[in-house]
């Protein structure tokens, strides 16, 4: 059963990389964008990317806002901190404070009205930014700006600098996985509204198992109703009556309501189509009947 199904614009692929830090300072994020299930294509699309610390959705540091034409895979592709800044700065960002998150959301429109997509965490990319500060930075003991070539290791979680560079932490990796939205609210997300995060984002679920996200009488939990056109359960599977008990369901038989009305029932000369073929009394037997001949 074929049905209308409303739903966000999905992030599927996110990936961060740096290249040389030298200002304007950024990192490069691609995103899949996505009307429905379809990608949109060769259009402008609008994006608001935010900066978030601690926590998706938690404390807001940055946020900027882009208008890029997706390729003809749908894909958009932008340099983070050289969007047009609404909150915050981001060469001000201090990357080793704080664990960082990134929040998207986009209009495929082109405009302002802006869906979210979800986020991640930034990992080990954004701290290329840090380190490249603290390369330049004199320490009280070192004076001489020509001896700061440093040699750059990573233990464990912690980033260091060779030379009494300095050190930072990295933030710990939980465990990631799939979240979906779910915007009905009823326990069941959408398949192609998904984040990829170490923790349950507001608004999200761990099951993609939701054929409608905007309607919350219809998910895998719900018990289908027959014969309304509705796919209550998500089975894909609509159930049908034999209301006449003749062997044939609604869906099949043209008079549910009529027992000797059936597809390949024999045809009577009763003014009914009773084989559903669209022809009425066609080929029917005629028992009993009198005949009157006049002759003139």
């Amino acid at each position: 059963m074929k049905k209308a199904i409303l739903c966000l614009f999905a992030l599927l692929l996110v990936c961060t990389s740096f290249g040389q830090t030298a200002p304007p300072e950024s990192f490069s994020f691609q995103a899949i964008i996505y009307d429905g299930n379809k990608t949109v294509k060769g259009k402008p699309i609008g994006v608001e990317v935010s900066i978030y610390q601690e926590a998706l959705y938690g404390t807001l540091v940055y946020k900027e806002t882009f208008v890029e034409i997706s390729d003809n895979s749908g894909i958009v592709s932008l340099q983070i901190g050289r969007g047009t800044p609404e909150v915050g700065t981001f060469s001000e960002i201090n990357w080793g404070a704080n664990t960082y998150f990134i929040g998207v959301a986009a209009d495929p429109r082109g405009g302002t009205s802006y869906d979210p997509l979800g986020g991640n965490q930034l990992l080990s990319v954004p701290y290329a930014l840090y380190s490249k500060e603290a390369g330049t930075i004199l320490g009280p003991n070192d004076t001489d700006p020509t001896n700061e070539i440093q040699t750059l290791t990573i233990e464990g979680n912690v980033l260091k600098l060779s030379d009494g560079g300095g050190e930072v932490t990295l933030p710990s990796v939980g465990f990631f996985s799939f979240y979906y939205a779910d915007m009905d609210g009823d326990g069941y997300g959408y398949k192609w509204n998904v984040v990829y995060a170490d923790q349950v984002p507001p608004g999200y679920v761990n099951n993609p198992d939701d054929c409608d996200d905007s309607n919350a009488n219809v998910n895998p939990g719900m018990e289908e109703i027959p014969e309304d056109g509705i796919d209550q359960n998500c089975d894909g599977i609509e159930i049908y009556l034999d209301k006449d008990n003749d062997g044939f369901t609604s869906d099949v038989d043209c008079d549910d309501l009529d027992p000797e009305v059936y597809p390949g029932a024999p045809e009577n000369c009763d003014g009914k189509d009773n084989n559903c073929d669209g022809w009425v009394d066609n080929d029917c037997i005629i028992e009993n009947c009198v005949g009157l001949i006049a002759s003139i």
